[in-house]
């Protein structure tokens, strides 16, 4: 069972830890957006791939600043 008074664990708290976890997460997001197109969203919007690459840099990419 889970303790609640148990200290959090050092790793977790390391903030080159956090960094790397908040950059791993927005490049996988990226990453998956572009490959995977979500939806067939191209036939949605009649947008290029390339035009997809920024679209979806500007709504995932802000989670790192």
């Amino acid at each position: 069972m889970f303790d609640i008074h148990q200290p959090i664990p050092a790793y977790l708290l390391a903030k080159s830890n956090i960094v790397r976890l908040i950059i791993f997460t927005a490049a996988f997001a990226l990453l998956f957006i572009n490959i995977y197109a979500p939806f067939d969203l191209q036939s949605w919007y009649k947008v290029t791939k390339w035009q997809l690459l920024v679209y979806s840099s500007l709504v995932t990419l802000p989670e790192c600043w």
